[in-house]
C-alpha cells in the first residue's frame, strides 16, 4: 500500500503574517516504498479560506474515505467542520454543516482544533476545543450525513487541545488538560495558559463512560495566579513541588518547604506531615513513589523518608557522616519504583 503525509499550504493576499488576507490549501507527499514521494497539491471543493488543522487528524474510516476536522477561521473567531475524501485523498469535498459555537457562552475563540473518532456502532464522534471551560461535542448517527448541534463534553480544559484513539486492546483511550481540583486550579475553567496536569482516560465501553485519569505529566509549580487566594485556603504554599496519586486513589500534596498533605478521593485531609508534626527529616520534599502500600519521600537535605500511612509509622533512610553503611547522599531529585519492585533514587551529586 501507499503512505501519504499530508500538510497545509498557506497563501497571503497582502500582508504576510496576517491571518486576514489568508488562506489554505491541503497538500500531499505520497510514497509507495519510503524512498521516492511524489508531492501534489489536493484538489479543495471548498469555499477559499482559512482552514486551520492539526496534527494526527486525518482519518480513514470504515467505509474507506478519508476525513480531516478543520477549524474555519472567520471574523476572528473559529468554527468547526469535515473535509472528506471519496478518491483517496486526491480531492477534498467541505462538509455542508459548519459548527458554531453558541453566542450566549461569550467564547472569544470558538471551536478550534476538532479531532474525530469512529465508534464501533458507526456512529461518529468530534471534539473541539474551547475557551470556555470544557471541551464540546458533536456526533454523527447517519455516516457523516448529518452534525448534530455540539454540547458540552464531561472533558473540563483549558483553551488546549484533546487526543482519542482506539488502542490495539479495542479500548478507547483520551488524552487531555482537565480542570480538576487537585491541580491547583479552583475556578470554574482557565481560559488560557494551565496545560497541566497532562491525563490519561481509558473507556471500555467505546466512550459510553470513561475511567479515572491518571496523571503523565504533572507541572505542578506552574498554577494560575488567578486561583492563589482560593489554593492558600487548601494548601499551605502555592508552590507544589509532587502531586502523587497511591495505590488507593489518594493524593499526596507536597508543597516546596511545606512537607507534604494526604487527601482522600473525596478531598478530606487524611495525614499531614512536616518537622513540626511528626519525625519527618525535612520539609522540602522534592519526589514520591510507592512500594508495598509505604510512601517513599525524597527530600532537599533530608534523605529519604519512608512512610506507612496506615500505621502512621515514619523511617528516614539519610547519611550519617563517618558511618558507610549509612544512605550516601542527602538531597534527593528523583525517585522511582521500576516493574520489579526495586526503588531508584537520583540525588545532588552523589549518583
Amino acid at each position: 500500500g501507499r503512505i501519504g503525509i499530508y500538510f497545509g499550504c498557506k497563501f497571503f493576499e497582502g500582508r504576510k503574517g496576517k491571518i486576514e488576507g489568508m488562506w489554505n490549501n491541503l497538500g500531499r507527499a505520497i510514497t509507495s516504498d519510503g524512498v521516492n514521494f511524489e508531492v501534489e497539491l489536493c484538489e479543495m471543493k471548498a469555499p477559499k479560506g482559512y482552514y486551520p488543522k492539526n496534527n494526527d487528524r486525518f482519518v480513514r474510516i470504515s467505509d474507506g474515505r478519508l476525513v480531516c476536522p478543520v477549524a474555519y477561521y472567520e471574523n476572528g473567531k473559529c468554527s468547526t467542520t469535515l473535509f472528506i475524501s471519496e478518491d483517496d485523498g486526491k480531492t477534498f469535498k467541505i462538509h455542508d454543516t459548519i459548527l458554531y459555537i453558541d453566542d450566549e457562552l461569550k467564547s472569544k475563540k470558538g471551536f478550534e482544533e476538532p479531532g474525530i473518532i469512529e465508534h464501533e456502532d458507526g456512529s461518529f464522534r468530534i471534539w473541539m476545543r474551547t475557551d470556555v471551560g470544557y471541551q464540546y461535542e458533536s456526533f454523527s448517527y447517519d455516516n457523516l450525513k448529518t452534525l448534530t448541534k455540539p454540547v458540552r463534553s464531561e472533558f473540563s480544559s483549558p483553551r488546549s487541545p484533546m487526543e482519542i484513539e482506539r488502542g490495539p486492546d479495542g479500548a478507547l483511550y483520551t488524552i487531555y488538560n482537565p480542570i480538576p481540583t487537585y491541580n491547583g486550579r479552583y475556578t470554574p475553567y482557565a481560559t488560557h495558559g494551565g496545560r497541566n496536569p497532562l491525563v490519561i482516560r481509558k473507556s471500555t465501553d467505546d466512550g459510553k463512560t470513561w475511567g479515572d485519569l491518571y496523571v503523565i505529566e504533572a507541572d505542578s509549580w506552574r498554577i494560575d495566579h488567578d486561583t492563589q487566594n482560593v489554593i492558600n485556603k487548601m494548601l499551605p504554599s502555592e508552590f507544589i513541588s509532587k502531586v502523587f496519586k497511591d495505590s488507593k486513589g489518594r493524593l499526596w500534596i507536597a508543597c516546596y518547604n511545606h512537607g507534604i498533605r494526604v487527601y482522600e478521593k473525596d478531598w478530606t485531609l487524611r495525614r499531614s506531615y512536616s518537622t513540626g508534626n511528626s519525625s519527618l527529616s525535612s520539609d522540602l520534599v522534592i519526589c514520591l513513589t510507592e512500594k508495598d502500600g509505604k510512601i517513599w519521600a525524597g527530600t532537599d537535605g533530608g534523605g529519604i523518608n519512608v512512610i506507612d500511612l496506615e500505621n502512621d509509622k515514619l523511617t528516614v533512610l539519610s547519611y550519617i557522616p563517618g558511618d558507610s553503611s549509612s544512605f550516601p547522599a542527602h538531597s534527593i531529585k528523583s525517585i522511582y519504583t521500576d516493574n520489579y519492585g526495586n526503588i531508584w533514587a537520583g540525588s545532588t551529586r552523589d549518583g
